[in-house]
């Protein structure tokens, strides 16, 4: 995973690799996996939340007639929580909808430019309660 690209506030993007699997080009138009991250300060010390969503490969699909591309990534942590990735390809269009359960949290989506529709599923972020590693990090700060 690269570095992240963008932080503001208490948000950190991470800009995925591809995925590579032997003999199966079809799958370099998804990520390796997806990072979010947040942070916040807590009784003067810097503490960040992260997931990692995962693909499901047995979940892959092609439509031949529309041109879509479709795959889930779960929460490492907690299953209910899921991403479902899309792209079209006739369309040149990335869609990434986020999930607990059945019920939609939020959706991102854009042109076929990897790096700027991945700050956009970075926006997705945490819901309440979901599952993630939390950790202190840092040195004690003073908090505002």
């Amino acid at each position: 995973m690269k570095d992240y690209i963008a932080r503001t506030g208490h948000f950190q993007c991470y800009i995925p690799s591809r995925l590579e699997i032997a003999g199966k080009p079809e799958y370099s138009i998804f990520p390796l996996n997806v990072f979010i991250s947040r942070y916040t300060v807590r009784d003067g010390k810097t503490c960040t939340g992260s997931v990692v969503y995962e693909p499901d490969l047995s979940s892959f699909e092609y439509d031949e007639a529309t041109k879509i591309f479709k795959m889930n990534y779960y929460n490492r942590y907690n299953h209910d929580y899921y991403l479902v990735m899309i792209y079209d390809q006739e369309n040149k269009r990335r869609q990434c909808d986020k999930y607990y359960k059945e019920e939609e949290l939020g959706s991102a989506d854009g042109l076929d430019d990897w790096n700027r529709f991945f700050i956009q599923v970075g926006f997705l972020k945490f819901k309440q309660g979901e599952t993630c590693m939390f950790e202190e990090v840092g040195q004690k700060t003073n908090a505002s």
